[in-house]
């Protein structure tokens, strides 16, 4: 409820993240991962948002607003941090 869309890395995780298919063990036993800082975060909306979607390499958000936008996240230079997000808004009136 703070109008980001974050986006996290599953690289260093992905072993993790499949292991419950195959898991025989106790539940208790699992070996949870906590993942607390995003790779990249982003404020395109001013209100809240509440669903978004890959698209290719774009993201499509809408916000509680009924604004879709759809973006493309790049980080300009790694070693800075600085992100820069290319957007093309696209309006709709979800009735």
């Amino acid at each position: 409820m703070d109008n980001t869309v974050k986006i996290w890395s599953m690289k260093e995780f992905w072993p993790h993240v499949e292991k419950p298919f195959t898991w025989t063990d106790l539940p208790s036993k699992f070996p949870t991962k906590y993942v607390q800082f995003p790779v990249f975060l982003a404020q395109v909306h001013s209100n809240y948002v509440d669903c978004n979607r890959w698209l290719g390499d774009f993201v499509l958000s809408k916000s509680v607003d009924n604004e879709i936008i759809l973006w493309e996240p790049k980080i300009k230079d790694q070693s800075s941090g600085e992100v820069i997000i290319f957007l093309l808004k696209i309006l709709f009136s979800i009735a």
